[in-house]
């Protein structure tokens, strides 16, 4: 038997807002889910700017300013962008990690600053930064890839942070383990995502960032083709 005390700063830049937090970590070794104690919580009512640049510049001086003031963390963990395709896990934060967020290459979302945000804090201090379940885990069987027309692929880009946190504390208390479950989750916020968990791996989602499946506060969902077709690209755009 053993125990980990950690405490972790956690940043999670969003569409509405960014949200900061000071978390205790207590963790034993009898393999049950670790045991959470947040110690401060900010939250920081920004919305999105015309690029990454300028989303992070409006956004860095306002979390530094606040985290400056919280006692130092052993690690930082942050919410991860679109980064292209790649497994569920945890990520050390680097160089090529934070350009890659900027740059956007797979397309732009708040969260793509987690990683450069991340970054500068944990320099602050000293210590490292992580990302957890990026938004573009992919994992997806390759029949859920098929989308009904050839060259048409469907894409794994899901809200995989906290649809795989969700999932694994129902296996626990179902009794079992994620790797040993089948499950369905559904993540409802600004965007919303629907994920199948077989054995802890995602193998089939809607794609939220193309605003698949149902609604959300500030996307569509899914619309029939020939309608969008026929009412018009530009009665669309102009409202």
């Amino acid at each position: 038997m053993y125990a980990i005390f950690v405490r972790v700063l956690v940043i999670n830049p969003g569409s509405t807002s960014t949200k900061l937090a000071l978390i205790d970590v207590r963790a034993s070794g009898s393999g049950e889910l670790p045991q959470l104690g947040r110690e401060a919580y900010y939250e920081l009512p920004t919305g999105t700017l015309d690029t990454p640049i300028q989303d992070l510049q409006a956004k860095r001086a306002l979390v530094l300013k606040q985290v400056e003031r919280w006692p130092r963390p052993d690690a930082v963990a942050a919410r991860g962008g679109l980064l292209g395709p790649l497994e569920s896990g945890v990520y050390l934060v680097d160089e090529t990690m934070v350009e890659a967020s900027m740059a956007a290459t797979e397309g732009y979302h708040p969260a793509n600053l987690g990683a450069p945000l991340g970054a500068e804090v944990a320099h602050l201090w000293g210590v490292e930064a992580y990302l957890v379940d990026p938004p573009t885990v992919d994992e997806l069987w390759p029949r859920s890839r098929v989308s009904g027309v050839r060259g048409i692929e469907r894409r794994s880009r899901v809200h995989a942070l906290n649809l795989r946190y969700v999932a694994r504390r129902t296996a626990e208390r179902l009794g079992g383990s994620l790797a040993r479950s089948c499950l369905i989750g559904a993540h409802l916020g600004g965007g919303s995502s629907v994920a199948l968990f077989v054995q802890g791996a995602i193998r089939d989602a809607t794609d939220a960032l193309l605003g698949e499946g149902p609604f959300g506060a500030n996307r569509a969902g899914s619309l029939p083709v020939w309608a969008v077709m026929a009412f018009g690209i530009g009665r669309l755009s102009s409202g």
